[in-house]
Order: structure tokens, then C-alpha cells, then sequence
């Protein structure tokens, strides 16, 4: 059961979704607007 875990998994290992995170916050910072999937600005929003 999942009682009181929280984060998003998507289907990634840690490393991946960490540096993924990392990738589209810097993407952001730099650009100010990028086009990606709904589940991935949930997860980086927290």
C-alpha cells in the first residue's frame, strides 16, 4: 500500500527522475516556457 508516500515515480529510476527534474527546471530558468508532458510539470512543481 502507498499510505503517506509521496513523489512521482514515472516510471523511471531514481537517478533518471532526478536528473529529468533537474534538466526541465534549468530548461525553464533558460527558456521561461517548455513543452512537456502533464505528469512531468506535476512532478517537478513537488
Amino acid at each position: 500500500m502507498r499510505h503517506r508516500i509521496s513523489g512521482r515515480r514515472l516510471n523511471k529510476s531514481a537517478a533518471h527522475r532526478n536528473s529529468m527534474r533537474r534538466s526541465l527546471m534549468k530548461d525553464v530558468i533558460q527558456h521561461e516556457r517548455i513543452q512537456t508532458t502533464e505528469a512531468k510539470a506535476r512532478a517537478v512543481r513537488g
